[in-house]
């Protein structure tokens, strides 16, 4: 059934194939290892990383958006494990990989820690502003980073949807 504007109405359908969490699945491409990995949430429940260790190459999906000023997006949240799942692939990667971004050209393992550091730099942020009794909109005000602006949707990514959901997070 397609609805109006041509989107299809979901069907949820079981997976033949069920990567586990914290497991990598290697399929032979023909003589060619590829390995799904699973580093944990990333930026959605599921998210996979595809791994060609022959050429160095990483897919990363939508947890990389793109290079540098490209920031993270804490869709659902989960600000500590989404830090914890990039580092793990940072240091997963050799030095030399080329990582394949969800929406831009090709990186390096190093354009990744740009995405660390911002992470990093909210969590410190923001933990700081829970630790002072800030409310989160005091946080939102407060914790603007702009070291990390330049991004064309920094305005919004980093205020109305980044820091409320790392607030949520280590608010807890």
């Amino acid at each position: 059934m397609v609805r109006a504007g041509g989107i299809e109405e979901i069907k949820p359908v079981d997976a033949d194939i069920l990567v586990g969490s914290g497991s990598t699945l290697t399929l032979d491409l023909g003589g060619r290892g590829v390995e799904i990995i699973d580093f944990g949430f990333a930026q959605t429940g599921g998210d996979l990383f595809i791994w060609e260790p022959q050429s160095k190459t990483m897919w990363t999906g939508n947890p990389v958006i793109a290079t540098k000023p490209s920031l993270p997006w804490l869709l659902d949240g989960h600000l500590v494990e989404t830090l914890g799942s990039l580092t793990k692939v940072y240091d997963f990667l050799p030095d030399d990989a080329k990582v394949v971004p969800g929406h831009g050209a090709v990186m390096t393992k190093d354009d990744i820690k740009w995405h660390i550091d911002y992470l990093s730099a909210v969590k410190t942020g923001v933990q700081k502003a829970i630790d002072d009794g800030l409310t989160l909109e005091e946080t939102v005000k407060t914790v603007t980073l702009p070291e990390f602006q330049g991004y064309a949707l920094y305005p919004w990514v980093h205020p109305s949807l980044n820091i409320p959901a790392a607030y949520r997070d280590l608010k807890k």
